[in-house]
C-alpha cells in the first residue's frame, strides 16, 4: 500500500437491488408512506395521508355515513378516490367497516348501492 492510498477516502459502498417502500407508524400500525395509483398511460406515487385518516375518524365518532358522503365530512377539496382510498386503507387495518344494505349485492349495473362507513368498536 502506498501513502496515497492511505489517505484516500473510503468510497461508499455500492447498493443495488430491492428497496423495500418506507413505512409509517400509525396509531400503532406499520402502513405504507405512499401508494402508486394509474392516471392515464403512467403510473404515479402519492403519499399516504395521516390527516385525512384521522378526519375519517373524527367524521364517524358522531355514527354511520353513507360512504357517498363522506367527502362531504373532510375539510379541503380531496378528490373521492383519495378518500375511497385512505377509506379502504382504515378498512385493512380494522378501523372502519363498511356495512351493505341486507340482500343487496356490492355492485350491480345501472345504478348505486348506498353503502355506510363506520368505526368498528375495539
Amino acid at each position: 500500500m502506498n501513502q496515497a492510498q492511505l489517505f484516500e477516502p473510503a468510497k461508499p459502498e455500492a447498493r443495488a437491488g430491492y428497496s423495500p417502500a418506507s413505512k409509517i407508524d400509525y396509531r400503532g400500525h406499520l402502513i405504507p408512506a405512499s401508494y402508486r395509483e394509474s392516471v392515464g398511460m403512467r403510473i404515479e406515487s402519492w403519499p399516504t395521508l395521516v390527516w385525512l385518516m384521522d378526519e375519517i375518524l373524527e367524521a364517524l365518532q358522531g355514527g354511520p355515513i353513507l360512504s357517498s358522503e363522506l367527502n362531504q365530512h373532510v375539510s379541503g377539496p380531496v378528490a373521492p378516490g383519495v378518500i375511497a382510498k385512505h377509506r379502504h386503507l382504515l378498512e385493512e387495518l380494522g378501523l372502519v367497516r363498511t356495512v351493505y344494505p341486507a340482500g343487496s349485492l356490492m355492485m350491480y349495473s345501472g345504478g348505486c348501492i348506498q353503502a355506510t362507513v363506520e368505526l368498528v368498536e375495539v
